[in-house]
């Protein structure tokens, strides 16, 4: 079971979007800039949404493990065709 510490912070569907508008938002001035700390930042962004999935997932119980690897077959398919 997941670590709830800080999933108030994602609550339901809402706040998520919201917080990944954000993310998404600072990811993309990131990309345009020089920062010598890009690497670090960019991992911490994506960890939070990460996070925020995981968060969500185990909220309306999914295995994010089979939805997964499911996208990716589907992915190797569209691929190979």
């Amino acid at each position: 079971m997941m670590d709830k510490r800080n999933s108030k912070d994602y609550g339901t569907g809402e706040p998520l979007v919201k917080k990944s508008d954000e993310i998404a938002q600072k990811i993309q001035a990131l990309q345009n800039s020089d920062a010598p700390a890009k690497k670090e930042v960019f991992g911490k962004l994506l960890s939070e949404l990460l996070f925020g999935a995981f968060v969500l997932a185990e909220q309306q119980g999914i295995s994010l493990e089979e939805s997964f690897l499911q996208a990716i077959d589907e992915m190797i398919l569209e691929f190979a065709s």
